[in-house]
């Protein structure tokens, strides 16, 4: 029975330096990929207005292998082939609206690393729907409250006609 207990240690031990040389070699594995990175770095968004933005970045740390950028924000991708640019303006954007850009680095192999940043484009006081929405709450407050006067004065006019009513129809005694 020992015999057998010391065999099951010995597995369990072998299995544990296997396991520890897993880890080992996924930690120097993984440190190599982070240490040759192409993603752009330092993401920022700069010169931010109702209407546009300009996204700027710092170049990766390689760019030997980076054939394009590929900037991507709602629905559009735009194809940057000049892998020494650092920045993109972003123009035709809506107002008071939060946007998510993301530069990706294309590799040669296909491969892709990204970095991505969110913004909120600048409120717009002028724009027509912001005043339509606020005319239009004006107005059913403006309609709310002439309803509750003219409610009261209904009210205080029924009130006034019962008052009269009332005393004539009673009876008044005579002496």
């Amino acid at each position: 029975m020992l015999r057998d207990l010391l065999k099951t240690l010995q597995s369990y031990i072998r299995m544990d330096r296997i396991l520890l040389c897993l880890f080992v070699c996924c930690v120097a594995f993984s440190s190599r990929v982070a240490d040759a990175t192409f993603a752009v770095k330092d993401l920022n968004v700069t010169d931010i207005t109702t209407s546009s933005a300009t996204i700027i970045w710092s170049l990766p740390s390689s760019t030997e292998n980076i054939t394009e950028y590929q900037l991507s924000y709602r629905t559009a991708t735009v194809k940057i082939a000049d892998t020494n640019t650092t920045s993109y303006a972003l123009t035709g954007l809506d107002h008071w609206t939060m946007y998510n850009p993301c530069v990706t680095s294309v590799l040669i192999d296909d491969t892709t690393e990204q970095s991505c940043i969110v913004f909120t484009t600048k409120y717009d006081p002028g724009n027509y729907y912001a005043l339509a929405a606020a005319g239009v709450a004006g107005s059913l407050l403006l309609i709310l409250v002439l309803s509750m006067i003219c409610d009261a004065r209904m009210e205080a006019k029924l009130a006034a006609k019962r008052e009269k009513i009332a005393p004539a129809n009673e009876k008044v005694d005579t002496i």
